[in-house]
């Protein structure tokens, strides 16, 4: 298949072109700066522009496009981060419009924030509405609206919804093993808010399946089985890696005075099923927690 990716320099897109390209699918990659790489083009949706040709053709298109959310909230940030999702997604939709275009499947990253940035003893399935209307929710509500606005253009519509990803080249792993590099792992807040996760491995293995298997639709929470809480996690990886945990959790008040908004994702937390996942066949390298870490550690 001819696959195109939006956000395919960073850090899923990197591992999943790799993989893309191993199993001899064609991978096109929408880049915002000149390449000498023959299978990238051009693009600016801010602009409304995009290089002529890089949708002909096109079998696939895997949208993972999006600004951090790892930094300060401030209210311009707010926006980038929503129209990095949201807007580009529609500046394709456009273009597809345009011509008539019919995809075989669009994939949408999303997150497991869609339920809402809280802690309760629910476990989420793909069925379950938001139980809270705060930022991220409301960030992710719009993503899978701009990738459900594809079905006309796509036989499918698959939405990602994604657990914070593991992984030794980036992402949210880097400054907890950090922390406990220097024997600082400790909880934050009650520590008591679930922190679903998924290794890299296997997030990329849920795209590779969700692009091959024409049954495969609709939202998909992309998490691993065992999920912790915070004060479990920080636990665990302070033992895995050898080093010191301080059971004292960092103060909720602490983490919002340095943090702002952005701290809810890390002070609240619920847990999320996999279960369709399953169903579909899609299988976790990693579905336990110490394993996971131990192969991003050693």
């Amino acid at each position: 298949m001819v696959v195109l990716l939006t956000g395919g320099t960073g850090l899923v897109g990197t591992a999943l072109v790799k993989k893309l390209k191993q199993r001899g699918h064609e991978v096109r990659i929408l880049v915002r700066a000149k390449s000498d790489d023959p299978g990238t083009f051009l693009w600016n949706y801010q602009k409304k522009q995009i290089d002529p040709g890089a949708l002909n053709g096109v079998d696939c298109i895997v949208h993972l496009a999006g600004a951090s959310i790892a930094k300060r909230w401030t209210e311009k940030y707010k926006e980038e981060i929503l129209s990095s999702r949201v807007d580009s997604a529609q500046f394709l939709r456009e273009q597809l419009e345009k011509t008539g275009q019919k995809l075989k499947a669009f994939i949408s990253a999303s997150g497991t924030n869609y339920y809402g940035t809280v802690t309760t003893t629910k476990i989420f399935t793909e069925q379950d509405p938001a139980v809270s209307k705060d930022f991220l929710s409301l960030v992710c509500e719009k993503w899978e609206a701009a990738a459900d606005s594809f079905s006309p253009h796509s036989e499918r519509v698959v939405k990602i919804r994604t657990a914070p990803v593991l992984s030794k080249d980036g992402g949210s792993f880097k400054p907890l093993k950090l922390l406990s590099d220097f024997h600082l792992s400790s909880p934050v807040g009650s520590g008591r808010q679930y922190f679903p996760w998924i290794h890299i491995e296997d997030l990329v293995s849920v795209y590779l399946h969700s692009l091959e298997n024409p049954q495969i639709e609709g939202a998909l929470n992309a998490v691993a089985s065992e999920i912790p809480t915070n004060r479990e996690f920080m636990k665990t990886l302070a033992q895995v890696n050898g080093k010191l945990f301080i059971p004292l959790a960092v103060p909720s008040v602490v983490l919002r005075g340095v943090l702002g908004e952005m701290s809810s994702i890390l002070l609240e937390g619920s847990r999320v099923s996999n279960q369709k996942m399953e169903k579909a066949g899609i299988p976790l390298l990693y579905p336990k927690l110490e394993p996971a870490l131990r192969k991003l550690l050693y």
